[in-house]
């Protein structure tokens, strides 16, 4: 019975030390990604896309507050069916740039997405070689605040960016891959 009791708490204090020998790190994602050069370029062609379906949109707008405003100035002048018409086609015109903003918003987010998609790619890889060569059994990400506590020689921030300035640029998709369908042409009737 002794023998056992003994057997057992050897055993139990060596699958303990197993479990706490495993080597944790953590590094924030979101840092070692603003280090990388290729971020600058995506994020400068995710806002360039951004500005130009932001134009898109005010393009736009304008033409509908000049109607708006024609339509106010001429109101008194018209007959019932004019203004019922310039009504319908106000209103029409409104849902279409609701419409055009969902869109936009959607075509912006894929767009900056598919720009950074190769970026987190290639950081996802240095980290996993630099846990594989470092014996790292998990390696947490501090950005989004999945650890409590964490000793700063266990970041591995520093050695995975020296793994990724080992490595070729990721490749970025050509900028006018993803149109998305919006084409920033004038509305109709405009000048």
């Amino acid at each position: 019975m002794k023998k056992t009791i003994v057997t057992s708490l050897l055993f139990l204090s060596f699958a303990l030390s197993s479990v706490f020998a495993q080597k944790l790190g953590h590094v924030s994602l979101d840092s070692l990604i603003s280090l990388m050069p290729e971020y600058k370029t995506a994020k400068d062609k995710s806002e360039g896309k951004l500005k130009s379906l932001e134009s898109f949109l005010m393009n736009l707008k304008n033409e509908y507050d000049m109607k708006v405003q024609k339509a106010q100035n001429d109101y008194e002048k018209m007959s019932d069916i004019e203004r019922k018409n310039i009504e319908e086609e106000l209103a029409g015109m409104q849902q279409r740039i609701q419409s055009r903003q969902a869109e936009a918003q959607n075509e912006y987010q894929a767009y900056s997405n598919n720009m950074m998609k190769p970026i987190y790619d290639k950081a996802k890889k240095a980290i996993d070689k630099v846990a594989k060569a470092n014996g790292y059994k998990y390696i947490f990400d501090t950005g989004i605040g999945n650890v409590l506590y964490s000793e700063p020689a266990d970041d591995v921030l520093l050695i995975v960016k020296k793994e990724l300035d080992a490595m070729p640029p990721a490749k970025l998709p050509d900028s006018g891959a993803t149109d998305g369908g919006i084409k920033n042409t004038p509305p109709k009737g405009g000048k």
